[in-house]
């Protein structure tokens, strides 16, 4: 009975890891041996058995209990979960060409307008005496131009020619009186014209006709 007791404290100091103790064997005596790396052992009292010869043996027996190994657990580490990300790729819109409308402004062509053909004035000197003319008139842009003819003796005639854009058209006849020239008569017309002017009577007392 003392020998079962002596087991059984020595397996629960083995539990309860009251480890190392080192107990010499001694006789008639449980001893529990550990140490680390040493499979704890109980050493039995000694016990006698005879051989045929007549001679016993003495022997201590031993029970060795191992120490129960701790099995470390593997603990599972989650395994990351690749989570598919949906794309984002945002349609983008396509720029509609609005056709612009042709902006051509249909230019006016310039119409020709045909030059007035040019005019005569002239002046026939039937007097005694030397006369002479002078016209002024206006053209577009250049108002205030003028012509004279110079002297012109008894039974000839003197013509200027003017523009046929002239315009506001003033004629002025003289004769030479002996002292200076003196007006026989003058003409107006507004627009340039082809006529001819006759002057006559004597130097004291010029005159006109025609035109």
């Amino acid at each position: 009975m003392a020998r079962r007791s002596v087991a059984v404290v020595v397996g629960v100091l083995i539990f309860l890891g009251l480890a190392p103790l080192l107990l010499e064997p001694t006789s008639g005596t449980a001893v529990a041996v550990a140490a680390s790396g040493v499979v704890p052992c109980i050493f039995l009292p000694p016990t006698r058995s005879s051989s045929g010869g007549g001679q016993s043996t003495e022997k201590n027996p031993r029970v060795c209990t191992p120490t129960p190994t701790i099995t470390p657990t593997n603990t599972l580490t989650a395994t990351p979960t690749n989570t598919p990300v949906p794309p984002t790729n945002t349609p983008t819109d396509t720029p509609t060409n609005t056709p612009v409308p042709p902006t051509n402004t249909p230019t006016a062509t310039p119409t020709n307008t045909p030059t007035p053909a040019q005019q005569s004035i002239s002046v026939m000197n039937s007097g005694g005496f030397v006369a002479r003319f002078s016209v002024a008139y206006d053209l577009p842009g250049a108002p205030g131009q003028s012509q004279s003819s110079g002297d012109i003796s008894t039974g000839t005639t003197s013509a200027l020619t003017l523009p046929g854009t002239a315009t506001n058209v003033l004629v002025t006849v003289e004769a030479q009186t002996g002292f200076g020239f003196l007006t026989a008569c003058t003409r107006s017309y507004s627009q340039a014209i082809s006529v001819t002017i006759v002057v006559s009577g004597t130097n004291l007392s010029p005159s006109c006709s025609g035109g």
